[in-house]
């Protein structure tokens, strides 16, 4: 197949932030009398914010006492601390793919439940802001992921048919959303934190991974 476009997922997939978002969700939970394991916070990965505090003051009785909008207020302001502290740079082998993708003319496309402030910054740390054609970011949905509706939209973007994109994600809400879309997905296992990206067409373990290179040929 002819691939003419990728849409990357960003956390997990273009830095290694979600091991960051889990240590400052944890050290917040933790402030709060919370104890949990990291492995119990996983399901929360790849959704969109209003999503993870919902789902937060529904397992956590003590968080009901923060308005939503304060609750989420509290927990962005831990993590931009955590991330302040981290170094960010690219995954391993992602300019060399990034570079590669530009000499085949083609297009590039990051969707991610993160916001569009936190893209800017983000990508701007990484030196990677030119790089991408497309960004489709939460605020552009209705329905977070594992709802397809975000790659369904960056499709559309892109202008391009289904059959010749590629979606790769790390995260097990984002394999399915990716899988609804109807695109070929490509399970991510390059970052820290290891989900389950079984139901992915193939899973790659980094992005010098010979499966993907000999998809792009």
């Amino acid at each position: 197949m002819n691939y003419q476009g990728i849409i990357f997922d960003f956390d997990g997939c273009i830095v290694d932030s979600e091991s960051i978002y889990l240590d400052s969700l944890q050290y917040f939970l933790d402030s709060h009398m919370i104890q949990v394991d990291q492995e119990d916070l996983l399901d929360l990965l790849g959704r969109p914010a209003p999503s993870i505090i919902r789902i937060l003051q529904q397992r956590y009785r003590v968080l009901q006492e923060y308005h939503p909008e304060k609750l989420h207020e509290l927990t962005k302001k831990n993590y931009q601390s955590f991330l302040q502290q981290a170094t960010i740079e690219p995954m391993d082998g992602l300019r060399e793919l990034l570079n590669l993708c530009h000499n085949k003319k083609m297009k590039l496309a990051i969707a991610t439940s993160s916001s569009s402030s936190y893209m800017i910054d983000m990508l701007r740390r990484i030196r990677l802001e030119d790089q991408f054609n497309i960004i489709v970011t939460r605020e552009e949905i209705t329905k977070g992921k594992p709802d397809p509706e975000i790659f369904l939209l960056t499709q559309t973007r892109l202008a391009l048919p289904k059959e010749s994109i590629m979606i790769i994600e790390d995260s097990f809400n984002g394999i399915e959303a990716a899988k609804a879309s109807g695109m070929y997905t490509i399970g991510y296992k390059g970052s820290k934190i290891k989900q389950d990206t079984s139901k992915a067409d193939i899973e790659i373990p980094s992005y010098r991974s010979s499966s993907l290179l000999d998809i792009l040929k």
